[in-house]
């Protein structure tokens, strides 16, 4: 990520579905788990902008001393006792065009199912065996799924991610053989006519 693309998701000055901001703070599972939960099951993934203030939307980077507790690979492993299956994300330092430093975390999208939190942390505001989503019908914030349409949303988008990885394995569903298998059969039966 460049300033360039910072800039993209600052100029909104908005939180959206896919981006949330956080003041300056140091690197903790406690204050990040429930966002890049929430992400991951979001179509698309999201961002995770770090030097927000998130009530006043005010520019203010991070302090050098916060910058450096951002380090990925110790995130990941922080963060995998939280998620089942897993979270991808990265981590990104980006000086701003007003000069200050921000930390973007970009959240992907799971592979194929949703992921699901796998301990109760108070601190976190997490919840064992619950999914996390940001919301799209109300303030966008990082939250339980509440809603039927909720739930059936991250089904739908599951179940194709699912299809996707069956077809990039070779894999097809039983109506596409069928249809494959009866082409064939009328192949033979026309014969060379």
């Amino acid at each position: 990520m460049d300033t360039y693309a910072l800039e993209s998701l600052l100029a909104g000055a908005t939180e959206t579905p896919r981006i949330e901001y956080k003041a300056s703070a140091p690197w903790s599972t406690d204050l990040y788990a429930k966002d890049i939960l929430a992400l991951t099951n979001t179509d698309d993934g999201g961002y995770i902008i770090v030097g927000v203030e998130d009530k006043t939307l005010a520019r203010t980077g991070v302090s050098a001393e916060h910058a450096q507790t951002y380090v990925s690979d110790l995130m990941r492993d922080a963060m995998s006792r939280f998620a089942d299956p897993y979270v991808q994300f990265s981590t990104h330092k980006i000086v701003g065009a007003d000069g200050l430093t921000y930390v973007a975390i970009r959240v992907e999208a799971f592979d194929d199912v949703p992921v699901i939190c796998r301990i109760d942390n108070v601190p976190a505001g997490v919840d064992k065996g619950r999914l996390y989503i940001r919301t799209k019908t109300r303030r966008p914030e990082s939250a339980l799924i509440s809603t039927h349409s909720e739930m059936r949303e991250l089904i739908e988008r599951a179940s194709v991610r699912m299809m996707q990885r069956y077809h990039r394995l070779g894999l097809r569903p039983r109506d596409e053989i069928q249809q494959d298998s009866d082409a064939e059969a009328l192949q033979k039966e026309l014969g060379d006519l």
